[in-house]
């Protein structure tokens, strides 16, 4: 009997607590004029940044949270800081940011959207958000497990954080039946939608990106903060000021032992869609000689947890034209019997370090092509770093790194990062050397 009652008073005692909370976390949203949810399957984490960045530019005081390749809180003076977990993230890090925006009298919160089950997304939304602004990137297969194993299914799922009464802005998705369905549940929710497709004029503003930017994500993130007052101009401006996420990097073009290695880093975007349109940009672009690439190669960092990603990763090959495939961190008995089932007939190395020079020893060892060329043709990028008996054309390879940025992806972004900063060391220093040596022969001719 007492045992009874004692917990029957612990339960209530809880349910207390948990009425507590929940009033403390409205009253801390009712604070915040702007509560805007990025949802989506991809681009989350760039799209809340440029909100922030756009409404920050705008004079709204606001505070962002990014739970992507790195959890950060963007505080309103654009600073950031590190967000430290004790064991697994929860979707209640909602109600700590909402009290973290009443604490900074935030006029806006920008936060990207943590859940993927559909009981914690319409907790955040319902319990944890009351969002005002509702934003859906695009509608793609990732998180198969838990939203489902087609595209309607998980279009339904991120339609659960679609705003009650408040404004939804849409990427378009390619199918309209997707649309369809986020228009249903926004027409419940009684939630003003709309469609937002870039167009040239947004294209033109992405090549102003110091780093890789989809027109898609920009195209929401201003009609985002033009729906919070900001003029384009203004936001635009913001938004080219602000630092990237960390898992977003610039594609590298790099020189070793004369050859041209373009480092295009997809591990931010997980889903063949978004890599294949990253790989499409970065390689549109390549600057040297007859802008093409001899050489295509896929770097994938797996996750022991998320086997099917290789899966994803296989279906690149033939759209990119791939010549090798490299693997780290997979058994190489589950490598093999992947690509055996994919049927593609192609080299792929299972790689046991991720150091740059490593990887490019091994592409230039396993692929016929990356061996130099005989011509006259040496790309200016090359001088600092191919002796001018090479006579020869630097072979152009292209790498698309994939798959999971931590741990062996984080070491092969670093690696490459450290190798620009080498590289621009150098050019800085032949550049100065040269006009030093300039300056004294100026100096000589004038005393003659």
């Amino acid at each position: 009997m007492i045992q009874a009652i004692a917990a029957a008073a612990a339960f209530g005692s809880l349910a207390v607590a948990g009425i507590i909370e929940r009033r403390a976390v409205e009253h801390d949203l009712s604070c915040v004029l702007h509560r805007i949810l990025v949802n989506g399957t991809r681009g989350k984490s760039t799209v809340t940044r440029l909100i922030a960045a756009g409404l920050r530019a705008g004079g709204i005081t606001t505070i962002a949270k990014t739970t992507g390749s790195a959890a950060r809180l963007v505080l309103p003076d654009g600073s950031e800081q590190p967000i430290h977990r004790k064991g697994q993230a929860t979707i209640m890090e909602h109600a700590w940011f909402a009290h973290m925006a009443q604490k900074a009298r935030a006029q806006a919160m920008v936060a990207e959207c943590m859940a993927i089950r559909p009981d914690t997304l319409s907790v955040v939304e319902n319990a944890l958000s009351q969002s005002t602004i509702g934003i859906i990137t695009n509608v793609r297969l990732d998180h198969e497990d838990t939203m489902g194993q087609n595209l309607a299914s998980i279009a339904g799922c991120l339609s659960l954080t679609i705003p009650r009464n408040g404004k939804l802005f849409v990427g378009i998705p390619k199918e309209p039946e997707l649309l369809a369905i986020i228009r249903k549940r926004a027409t419940e929710r009684g939630a003003a939608l709309e469609t937002v497709a870039p167009g040239p004029e947004i294209e033109g503003y992405c090549a102003r990106f110091a780093y890789p930017m989809f027109a898609e994500n920009l195209a929401l993130a201003l009609a985002a903060c033009a729906a919070c007052g900001v003029p384009r101009e203004i936001a635009l401006q913001g938004m080219l000021d602000a630092a990237p996420d960390p898992g977003v990097w610039p594609t590298l073009d790099l020189e070793w032992k004369g050859k041209t290695f373009r480092i295009i880093n997809g591990f931010a975007a997980n889903d063949a869609e978004s890599t294949l349109a990253l790989w499409h940009s970065a390689e549109s672009h390549f600057d040297v000689a007859a802008h093409q690439i001899d050489v295509k190669v896929l770097v994938y960092n797996h996750r022991e947890d998320r086997p099917w990603r290789l899966d994803q990763v296989l279906s690149l090959v033939r759209p990119i034209g791939a010549d090798l495939v490299c693997v780290i961190g997979a058994p190489r008995a589950l490598t093999k019997r992947r690509i055996a089932k994919s049927g593609l007939a192609l080299p792929f190395l299972v790689l046991d370090s991720a150091d740059p020079e490593y990887l490019f020893a091994q592409i230039e060892s396993h692929v016929p092509q990356a061996a130099p060329q005989a011509t006259a043709h040496v790309p200016p990028q090359a001088t600092a770093h191919v002796p001018a008996q090479a006579a020869q054309k630097a072979a152009r390879i292209g790498i698309l790194l994939t798959g999971n940025i931590k741990g062996a992806g984080m070491a092969l972004t670093e690696g490459f990062s450290a190798m620009a900063a080498r590289a621009a060391a150098g050019a800085s220093a032949a550049r100065a050397a040269k006009e030093a040596k300039a300056e004294k022969q100026a100096a000589r001719r004038e005393r003659t």
